[in-house]
């Protein structure tokens, strides 16, 4: 007998998803101080990628369809190594509360990318939800403070570059394993993500 409801468990899901995320720009923030972004990239990505292979090799593997190859390529191209590499650009130069809070909007501008690309319908439900989100958004960076424009373009891209790959991922996570598709993204992005952070560490001048 199950003790909480499928309905129940997604919303602890949820609400942890949402205390887990949040912490990382906390973290990263700390860790950045040390560490230029795109080895932080590199290094997050390395660790994960063997922590979630020995998952998959326990769970086991399902082979990728011939299709689908090139939409899971551009998955950890675009948003695990563009769009996670411009969250962790746009953290470094801006509050971590901040950079957040820009890249909180992905339920904002999702939508409105599946409308374009999946032809769904956006409701009036959501329509609201996007005009809340974005004037809250709007109250909350008015407010005095120097704010860098670098850093709110930077988080604006990693905003855009991730909501399109979650676009992508809607296209085929019905046939696969949730944790298989985020250990190929990850493997995928790693591969851009290792030279990129050589160059990144390389380019920082030392003191």
């Amino acid at each position: 007998m199950k003790l909480l409801s499928e309905k129940t468990m997604g919303y602890i899901y949820l609400i942890a998803t949402f205390i887990m995320w949040g912490s990382l720009f906390v973290a990263a923030k700390y860790v950045m101080a040390e560490v230029p972004p795109l080895m932080v990239l590199a290094t997050r990505y390395g660790i994960s990628v063997i922590v979630l292979y020995f998952i998959m090799k326990r769970r086991g593997f399902k082979k990728i369809r011939k299709e689908d190859k090139k939409i899971l390529f551009a998955i950890g191209g675009v948003g695990y190594f563009f769009g996670i590499a411009f969250q962790l650009m746009g953290n470094d130069l801006l509050d971590a509360s901040l950079s957040s809070l820009i890249n909180s909007l992905n339920p904002v501008v999702i939508p409105i990318i599946a409308t374009v690309f999946l032809k769904e319908k956006i409701n009036w439900q959501i329509i609201l939800s996007i005009i809340f989100s974005v004037v809250g958004v709007y109250i909350i960076l008015g407010v005095g403070g120097n704010i860098s424009m670098l850093g709110i373009i930077v988080n604006i891209l990693s905003l855009l570059f991730w909501s399109v790959s979650c676009c992508m991922v809607r296209k085929i996570s019905a046939h696969y394993d949730p944790i298989q598709l985020t250990l190929y993204a990850m493997a995928i992005a790693l591969i851009f993500a290792i030279p990129a952070g050589v160059i990144n560490v390389i380019s920082v001048p030392t003191t």
